[in-house]
């Protein structure tokens, strides 16, 4: 198993674990997850702290995970010390949140450059029609899907090419 499934099922664990005890699909679907997804562009900024605040709030309140998505991919502007920050400044706040707590933890597992041929591959496969993007709304899904007991994607945008 290489690192980005090893990081894929580990976040599906602890989202597991989050849900557990969830009764049912409708649950499941409806059960939030937060996400801070500072970009290293620069030093965060009041509006970043106000927004890690008040997303932790609401995890807490609906005992829900936060997870830590950092965009890395604009090398002309990311630089390591924008990226200390965010984990000097989370660790200030102290807010839980899963994901990366150091730098050094952050390029080794986290980063996306680590992704980019996969990224590439899966770009193949919507070119070549193998994946489609599908641009309904999860309101629009329920409502297609109706009462049905198995809330299971419909492929809905396979079939009309999103």
């Amino acid at each position: 198993m290489n690192q980005e499934e090893s990081s894929i099922r580990s976040l599906k664990s602890v989202r597991r674990q989050f849900l557990k005890g969830a009764q049912g699909s409708n649950e499941i679907l409806s059960s939030p997850m937060g996400r801070m997804a500072p970009t290293p562009s620069g030093f965060l900024h009041l509006g970043n702290i106000v927004n890690f605040l008040l997303t932790g709030i609401i995890a807490q309140k609906k005992a829900s995970p936060v997870f830590l998505r950092i965009d890395d991919l604009d090398k002309d502007r990311c630089r390591d010390i924008y990226l200390e920050d965010i984990f000097h400044t989370l660790d200030f706040l102290n807010l839980p949140y899963f994901g990366p707590t150091s730098l050094g933890e952050f390029k080794k597992e986290y980063s996306q450059h680590n992704r980019i041929e996969r990224y590439r591959e899966v770009f193949e496969m919507i070119v070549d029609r193998e994946r489609y993007f599908c641009t309904c709304s999860r309101r629009e899904i329920l409502e297609r899907l109706g009462a049905k007991t198995s809330l299971q994607y419909d492929g809905y945008c396979r079939e009309t090419g999103g």
